[in-house]
């Protein structure tokens, strides 16, 4: 009788101990995903350097007009087949899906200052 007590007993402990873990990384990755979005959104290569490429927003696309999107030591560039590239593999008339912050300077062209992912997609 002893150790079936016990073995409930350890199961709640378990139990409870799996749902303090939950709730901890719940604490600490919501706030990260509230306060850090990803917006993303596609885009025909203008002209491209090694920081910085100017884009025309694709029709269908969340954003309308021309961007500057600068290209930091974090930004992830990625092929077609997946592969990690630098920014000057990134070429005139490439399509791409640039995955950045949400934030955009409200100016003509407009400026993405904190770019996540850059995926050449056509």
């Amino acid at each position: 009788m002893r150790k079936k007590q016990n073995r409930k007993t350890t199961i709640k402990s378990i139990i409870r101990k799996i749902s303090i873990i939950i709730g901890v990384v719940a604490i600490i990755i919501v706030p990260i995903m509230i306060f850090n979005p990803r917006v993303s959104f596609e885009a025909t290569v203008i002209n491209a350097n090694s920081s910085t490429i100017f884009v025309l927003a694709d029709e269908d696309s969340s954003l309308m007009g021309r961007f500057f999107v600068t290209i930091s030591e974090d930004t992830k560039i990625i092929d077609e087949s997946g592969d990690v590239i630098n920014a000057s593999d990134i070429g005139t008339n490439d399509v791409l899906k640039i995955t950045y912050d949400g934030e955009v300077q409200e100016s003509e062209p407009g400026k993405i200052q904190t770019c996540y992912k850059i995926r050449i997609i056509g």
